[in-house]
């Protein structure tokens, strides 16, 4: 993943990105494609959260066997509605954002697909904070 195109992406929305992951955890899962799975996820919460706002990465070690990563774009929300429908091809929740640049629609697409092949369960909630996207990972026992 390149933390730096995200750093610089956030920075160009004035906004804070906040990570707190130690390097000692590892987790079971194919690194092509998780890496992917989290540049689109915090992509979208970059790019998806007020200029300002600040992102928010961490994890929270559930027991040996799993380890759950949570990614919350501060004051953010999707409409109920649209929950339903974020991870269908070429679905925008601001149909006025259709044409924005570089955004194809299919980020969230391709996240949803991805995982589902690597039997990762995930989801994407609106809390009392804002948009939180998680997932439960595998982990190496110690």
């Amino acid at each position: 993943m390149d933390s730096v195109s995200h750093q610089t992406l956030a920075e160009s929305k004035e906004q804070r990105l906040h990570i707190n992951i130690p390097d000692a955890l590892s987790c079971k899962a194919d690194l092509l494609m998780f890496t992917r799975v989290l540049s689109n996820v915090i992509s979208n919460a970059i790019q998806n959260t007020p200029e300002h706002g600040e992102i928010c990465i961490w994890h929270k070690k559930n027991n040996n066997e799993s380890a759950r990563l949570y990614i919350l774009n501060k004051g953010a929300s999707i409409e109920a509605v649209a929950l339903s429908n974020v991870f269908e091809p070429f679905y925008r929740e601001d149909k006025a954002r259709s044409s924005e640049v570089n955004r194809s629609g299919l980020g969230l697409t391709i996240v949803k697909k991805t995982l589902d092949c690597m039997g990762i369960e995930f989801s994407l909630e609106n809390t009392n904070d804002g948009v939180c996207f998680w997932l439960e990972l595998p982990v190496y026992k110690e």
